[in-house]
């Protein structure tokens, strides 16, 4: 890509300037909520969860960058995500040895 400007002269004399852009490929941008909290019930208890949503975005025009579905289990339970909106499910039995005030995260 490039820039042309014309410079003139008092005697209206023009020379061109030709200026050459080179582009860079733009890291993506991440926005969305990235924390959550739940709070530690009994086995058996109706499920716990924390939710949110996540996007990606690139400033570059052929890029159009996405989050694959997926679920991943973590120590303490798992995450889904699905079309940017992820839900995490707290796996009861994993925290119940957490004494009242403890977290882990």
């Amino acid at each position: 890509m490039t820039d042309t400007i014309t410079l003139t002269a008092s005697d209206n004399t023009q020379q061109d300037i030709v200026i050459t852009i080179t582009g860079t490929d733009d890291l993506p941008e991440v926005t969305g909520n990235f924390t959550g909290s739940v709070t530690e019930g009994n086995v058996g208890d109706a499920a716990v969860t924390a939710s949110g949503t996540i996007a990606i975005s690139d400033v570059d025009g052929d890029d159009a960058p996405t989050f694959a579905d997926v679920t991943q289990a973590g120590t303490y339970g798992s995450l889904d995500l699905v079309n940017g909106s992820w839900t995490y499910t707290l796996d009861q039995s994993a925290v119940q040895n957490l004494d009242a005030g403890d977290e882990v995260t």
